[in-house]
């Protein structure tokens, strides 16, 4: 079933102990860290990266609410291309749903990680061998 194959990070920098399936994609060619999120309904991204992949110029569909981490977030939603990137095999292009959070005057995202979630993950067959790190993933079809 899988296609490629991309080896993920066990946690977030800033905490070892946090363990946590970080997964490098692209989005508009530039590389983006995220968390794989199988709790999360959309790929969230951190306001600013949005900001600096030229979030406007992607096709909008909704405004939208999202409790991210304890904190309730409108924003908007886009359909964009995120690119699985094999370091085995092919890479996978996959159509997702991408939740953009509108930050309030003085909020900022701080540490909260960018998500991978089920818009995506809905979308292409995947399996994690925790032994190596390794993230496989493959077209439904």
């Amino acid at each position: 079933f899988a296609i490629g194959a991309a080896r993920y990070d066990d946690g977030q920098p800033e905490s070892d102990l946090d363990a946590r399936i970080m997964l490098e994609v692209q989005i508009n060619a530039q590389p983006v860290r995220a968390m794989i999120d199988t709790g999360a309904p959309f790929v969230v991204l951190d306001p600013e990266l949005a900001e600096a992949l030229d979030y406007q110029s992607w096709e909008l569909t909704e405004d939208a609410r999202l409790w991210v981490r304890d904190v309730r977030y409108e924003g908007t939603l886009h359909r964009v291309e995120v690119l699985l990137v094999a370091e085995r095999g092919e890479s996978h292009s996959v159509s997702a749903t991408i939740f953009v959070p509108r930050l309030r005057p003085g909020d900022a995202w701080g540490r909260k990680p960018n998500f991978i979630g089920l818009s995506l993950l809905d979308r292409i067959r995947y399996a994690i061998d925790p032994s190596v790190n390794t993230f496989y993933f493959g077209p439904l079809t």
